[in-house]
C-alpha cells in the first residue's frame, strides 16, 4: 500500500509539473513575457491570497490593451479604457511599457498615486482580482515577485520537454480509451447477460 502511494504521489508531481510548465510555456509566449518573470508573478499572486489564473488574466488584459494601442481596431474594451483613463488621471504611461509585465507594475505605481478608496475603484475598473490591492499598494507584490523569479528554475528546454510529454500522455490516454473500448465492443454483451441474468435472481 504504501507503495502504491508512492507512486500514485510521484504520477500525480509529475503530471501536474508538466501541466503547470507546459501552461507557463504558453502563457509566456502569447504576452512576450520572459517564463521566469511570469513564473514570479504567478508565485507572488498565490502568496498574497490571489491565484496564479487572476495575475496571468491581469496580464492578458493588459496585453490586450496593448494590442488595441497599436492596432487600433475596433472599439477599446472596459478594461483597456481603464488603463487609458487610470494612466491619463496618474500621468503614469502605463501603455508605453514594453510587456505585460512590465505594465502592471506601471498599473500599481499608477494605483499607488491615488487614494485608496479610488484605487479599490481602479482596480475594479481594470477586471484585476480585488485580493491583489493590499499587497500592490504595499509593495509587497512587487518585492515577492523579485525573489520568485530568481529563484525560479524554469527553462525554455525544461518547457520544450513539457511539451513533448504532454504530447505523449495524450497520445497513451488515446491508446488506453481505444483498448477500453475495444474490451466494451469484445465482452459487452455477454457482461449485460450476466447483469440480467443476476437481476433475475
Amino acid at each position: 500500500l504504501g507503495l502504491a502511494l508512492s507512486i500514485e504521489g510521484t504520477r500525480r508531481l509529475f503530471t501536474s509539473a508538466t501541466n503547470s510548465l507546459v501552461d507557463l510555456g504558453n502563457a509566456s509566449s502569447f504576452l512576450d513575457m520572459n517564463a521566469r518573470s511570469l513564473d514570479g508573478w504567478k508565485k507572488s499572486a498565490e502568496s498574497v491570497g490571489s491565484t496564479a489564473e487572476s495575475i496571468t488574466s491581469a496580464m492578458m488584459k493588459l496585453k490586450n490593451a496593448k494590442n488595441w494601442s497599436v492596432s487600433g481596431m475596433g472599439a477599446p474594451d472596459d478594461s483597456t479604457q481603464a488603463v487609458l483613463q487610470l494612466g491619463s488621471q496618474t500621468g503614469v504611461d502605463i501603455i508605453g511599457a514594453k510587456d505585460p509585465g512590465e505594465m502592471f507594475k506601471r498599473a500599481e505605481d499608477a494605483l499607488r498615486k491615488v487614494p485608496k478608496a479610488q484605487a479599490e475603484q481602479w482596480i475594479q475598473r481594470l477586471g484585476y482580482d480585488t485580493s491583489l490591492l493590499p499587497s500592490i499598494l504595499d509593495g509587497s507584490l512587487d518585492k515577492n515577485q523579485g525573489k520568485f523569479q530568481n529563484s525560479s528554475n524554469v527553462t525554455d528546454e525544461m518547457m520544450k520537454k513539457a511539451r513533448e510529454v504532454k504530447s505523449v500522455m495524450g497520445e497513451l490516454d488515446q491508446v488506453i480509451q481505444n483498448l477500453g473500448n475495444d474490451i466494451v465492443i469484445a465482452f459487452g454483451g455477454d457482461a449485460i447477460e450476466a447483469m440480467k441474468e443476476f437481476d433475475s435472481w
